[in-house]
């Protein structure tokens, strides 16, 4: 009965990070088209923080680094420049995928 709690538990907290992910870094950071409540913004990045340790702005700079440059040289997880596999393995936070301050 323990196991299954645990893995009841696990999707959950995957999914809640999910959500996080896509409302929080992804429309409130990267595309900045919906603005949320100060202290909502607050957890959710607390949130990011503790459920998948991604770097907020970091991934926010990946993601407009990866929509400037789509499928040609210089997008962070492109399948056509780094092919399928390297381009779904490595996350944001992967030496590879980090923009320089130059690229920014």
């Amino acid at each position: 009965m323990g196991f299954v709690v645990a893995v009841l538990v696990g999707l959950v907290l995957a999914e809640v990070a999910t959500l996080i992910i896509t409302i929080c870094l992804h429309r409130v950071l990267s595309h900045k088209t919906i603005k949320l409540h100060p202290a909502l913004t607050m957890f959710m990045l607390f949130g990011t923080w503790t459920l998948t340790g991604i770097s907020p702005r970091e991934w926010a700079a990946v993601h407009r680094k990866h929509h400037n440059f789509s499928d040609v040289e210089g997008d962070p997880h492109s399948p056509t420049s780094r092919g399928t596999g390297r381009s779904c393995s490595q996350t944001s936070t992967t030496t590879a995928a980090r923009p320089t301050t130059a690229t920014l």
